[in-house]
């Protein structure tokens, strides 16, 4: 997949990120989401966002779309700040924001539709979805399913647990039971540096967290926001650690469409030139820009 690049972005064309192997006890009360939402749904659903409210420019004519006019999305309900379902029934987050605003930049609407993400990369390499509009890190074994747009974010994972169990480290898990919801970055990232641990699949973050509560397992490892999120709303739960990562996140889109993948490419690298980006990244996250994604798109630098 090849790079529509702005200025000054020095960002190697599909680099395969890496996760950093250290943890480090971290704060991540401070990275809660600046949104007046902070439930997250556990039903899926579908909803339909109009492109509007700037000046678009013509739709490309050759995106290989699955509707014409229109990215068909697949996207999640349950990943708050990145795609859940709000109290008003739609799909909302910081990925949409990005992902509408790409729709607008090219003349196209946007079809949601929330999804497993077990399946959901498999889905869009065989064409049932044009885009992922989810907080999906890039990685090497992901990029054999599909193509992956420019970064847009670079997080941590965080562990958590009951307060009761007084769990300091990761290595007070080892031969405990671990929830991770089947198909992510952490599941991954689990078996290679953390075999000590008996890990439990699950198909959603609401699973998962109603096992932890439920006492059916001991910790739940899960991406760093949600990590946030969990702690702040519920008084039992206390963070036994968090993990610095430098691998991407991008929307995945299917091999071969090239023309989609540069498209996006260019409305992201647009994005990051005039401000728009870096106005919906302080609409969910109360934090500075990550410093991995400065470093690459010196553009961000000085916003």
């Amino acid at each position: 997949m090849t790079s529509t690049k702005s200025p000054g972005n020095q960002r190697p064309s599909m680099r395969r990120g890496k996760i950093a192997a250290s943890v480090v006890a971290l704060s991540l009360l401070g990275t809660a989401c600046g949104s007046s939402s902070t439930k997250s749904a556990t039903s899926s659903s579908s909803s339909t966002a109009s492109a509007s409210n700037s000046t678009t420019t013509s739709a490309p004519l050759n995106l290989n779309l699955i509707q014409p006019g229109v990215l068909t999305a697949a996207t999640q309900s349950d990943e708050y700040p990145f795609a859940y379902t709000g109290s008003n029934g739609q799909v909302e987050g910081f990925s949409i924001d990005l992902m509408n605003q790409i729709a607008t930049g090219l003349g196209l609407k946007v079809q949601y539709k929330a999804v497993a993400f077990s399946g959901l990369l498999a889905d869009i390499a065989a064409h049932q979805y044009d885009v992922g509009a989810i907080g999906v890190a890039e990685t090497a074994a992901r990029e054999q399913t599909v193509s992956f747009s420019e970064p847009y974010y670079y997080g941590y994972f965080g562990i958590i647990a009951q307060k009761s169990s007084n769990y300091a480290s990761v290595s007070d898990l080892n031969g405990k039971t671990v929830a991770v919801v089947q198909g992510t970055a952490q599941e991954t990232y689990a078996k290679q540096y953390y075999p000590q641990m008996v890990l439990k699949n699950f198909p959603s973050q609401p699973t998962a967290l109603a096992a932890l509560e439920g006492g059916q397992v001991s910790a739940f490892f899960l991406g760093g926001p949600d990590t946030a999120r969990y702690i702040k709303s519920n008084p039992n739960l206390s963070l036994v650690a968090a993990i610095q990562t430098t691998t991407p996140n991008a929307f995945p889109v299917g091999h071969g469409n090239t023309s989609l993948a540069d498209a996006i490419n260019g409305q992201v690298n647009k994005m990051f030139a005039d401000g728009t980006f870096v106005t919906i990244y302080k609409k969910w996250f109360s934090v500075g820009l990550p410093p991995k994604l400065v470093s690459e798109y010196p553009v961000l630098a000085n916003q």
